[in-house]
């Protein structure tokens, strides 16, 4: 299993990727919170063969700014969930 982690904010998101031991895999991605934004978190997913199968997705529910990435993942079937603030630790 791989782990999508999604820092939401305004205007950019930044979503990385972590194995089922924590250890990263690759490079963190920066994303509009936009068409052309989720265009590119998609070509990420893509990158790394991201199925529903084999990938659980993480987000913070900031304000309002989360929820277009929330349907945009759900649309591709990822299961995802989402954390309120101050309920994640860094």
């Amino acid at each position: 299993m791989i782990y999508l982690g999604i820092d939401i904010g305004k205007r950019h998101h930044e979503a990385g990727l972590i194995n089922e031991k924590g250890d990263p895999i690759g490079k963190t991605v920066r994303f509009a919170n936009s068409k052309s934004g989720s265009e590119k978190l998609l070509e990420f997913l893509n990158q790394h063969t991201l199925t529903p199968e084999n990938c659980t997705c993480g987000l913070e529910a900031t304000g309002h700014y989360w929820l277009s990435v929330f349907s945009f993942l759900h649309k591709l079937g990822l299961k995802d969930s989402f954390c309120r603030r101050g309920f994640t630790s860094t």
